[in-house]
């Protein structure tokens, strides 16, 4: 639910409307939809349209409850889903004062890393996402996404794209077609919304993206354009693909995510890096294209301005979502990253290139000295799993693992976590195993 700001665009109560639930914090992704929606004639009830100091819930739970609602279109984000006030609409919709009992679609909002729709809604199915290491500890919250999750999603109805590329085009296509069953678009106007014929979008700006990369100049869609970055700037950079897909939720090999089961992937690209075959996810509007670029060329500490020029666009600031090895301190969580890990375990000595393979080693051999543990290490870690138990792109963490054999079962262990979080659970397992840290040597790490 957003918070109220009068705008003179009002939803005509006295015609069949939709009512917009969603967290404030989404407010301007959601308005984008609002404002195309509306251009396209469908009549639309959210708060924005209530003067300051009017009372919320009373004007929220009147509009939902009037019979000319006709469909409740829930924007699903990590900050919707923890949202008590959303709760109270979704809550209020069922409850016995209301009239009409209305259907509700919910729409992801993208870039998003939380909802898994599994066969149950049993929240062990997806305890261990970002959402729920984003309100850790947050009992309350935790209780909030829960019920919303259990009670009032469905299948991940519709992708959120309203870009201005040809995936937007269908967004809304698809999003008008749902609106049509329940009443809110007259069916006998289908011929006006057509992608051939959506012109508001289409006008808005050009499909084609002009840039200039390693000297080179292209001219592409936006979602070649975005796979073309990734294809120039991983090849020339190949021995950092293992950390660039440990990193980004729109990158993985070829081979372990099924293009059914990311969001991320639909649609996606398919480039080579050397001999490797990757994926990279384009379903995102032309902003977080550009963002999942910064992020890409912050990965690698590399300038984007000396690589990469766009015609009348910059790439976003953003964060780095990986420590610099010179600004961590020699604590127990150190790690240095620029030359690889170089350790040894049981006076056997291993070189490996990353944190990734570090785990997997540490892993594979502890458990190898100790199968009558290996259940209850599974029991107890939820990045360790039977492979013929649950499908490993089912779970965030096993968006980068390794398959292993223990005593002949195959076992797969997740590493896509932080580098915080992979010493936390070697520590862990060492703790476990009743194996000292002292097995363990190495000058590049340190676990305990």
């Amino acid at each position: 639910m957003g918070y109220a700001e009068h705008n003179e665009n009002k939803c005509n109560m006295n015609k069949p409307y939709l009512f917009i639930s969603y967290s404030s914090k989404d407010k301007d992704i959601v308005l984008k939809d609002v404002e195309q929606l509306r251009e396209l004639g469908v009549n639309i009830w959210v708060d924005t349209q209530m003067r300051t100091g009017t009372n919320w819930q009373k004007e929220a739970f009147s509009a939902i409850n009037e019979v000319d609602c006709k469909v409740i279109v829930l924007y699903v984000s990590e900050y919707s889903l923890a949202s008590d006030n959303v709760l109270k609409e979704l809550e209020y919709s069922r409850s016995e004062e209301i009239r009409v009992t209305h259907p509700i679609i919910d729409i992801q909002i993208l870039p998003i890393q939380l909802i898994k729709f599994g066969e149950e809604n049993n929240i062990n199915n997806w305890y261990n996402t970002y959402i729920l290491q984003t309100y850790k500890g947050e009992k309350e919250k935790l209780n909030t996404i829960y019920k919303i999750k259990k009670d009032f999603l469905h299948n991940g109805d519709i992708i959120m794209d309203n870009g201005v590329d040809e995936h937007a085009l269908k967004y809304y296509e698809g999003l008008l077609r749902r609106l049509q069953d329940f009443g809110v678009v007259d069916k006998n106007q289908e011929s006006s919304f057509t992608v051939e014929e959506n012109k508001p979008i289409q006008e808005k700006t050009s499909n084609l993206i002009s840039f200039t990369l390693y000297g080179e100049s292209y001219e592409l869609k936006q979602a070649d354009f975005m796979a073309k970055v990734y294809e120039k700037v991983l090849n020339n950079n190949p021995e950092k693909l293992d950390l660039v897909v440990e990193q980004q939720q729109n990158v993985a090999y070829a081979n372990q995510v099924p293009e059914s089961k990311k969001v991320y992937f639909r649609p996606e690209k398919e480039i080579a890096v050397g001999q490797k075959k990757v994926w990279i996810g384009t379903a995102y509007g032309k902003p977080q294209k550009l963002v999942q670029i910064a992020k890409l060329y912050k990965i690698l500490d590399l300038d984007p301005d000396k690589i990469l020029k766009i015609d009348n666009e910059n790439l976003p600031e953003v964060r780095s979502t990986v420590q610099n090895s010179s600004n961590s301190s020699e604590s127990s969580n150190s790690v240095k990253e620029s030359s690889g890990i170089n350790f040894k375990l049981y006076d056997k000595e291993y070189s490996v290139a990353n944190q990734s393979e570090f785990m997997y080693v540490i892993y594979e051999e502890l458990l190898k000295r100790h199968p009558e543990r290996l259940d209850d290490v599974i029991k107890r870690q939820n990045h360790v799993i039977y492979e013929d138990k649950v499908k490993a792109e089912s779970i965030t963490y096993f968006r980068v693992s390794k398959l292993i054999n223990i005593a002949g079962k195959e076992v797969r262990v997740g590493a896509s976590l932080s580098k915080a979080d992979k010493l936390r659970h070697i520590r862990n397992l060492f703790n476990m195993l009743s194996v000292p840290y002292s097995d363990l040597k190495s000058e590049d790490i340190l676990i305990g």
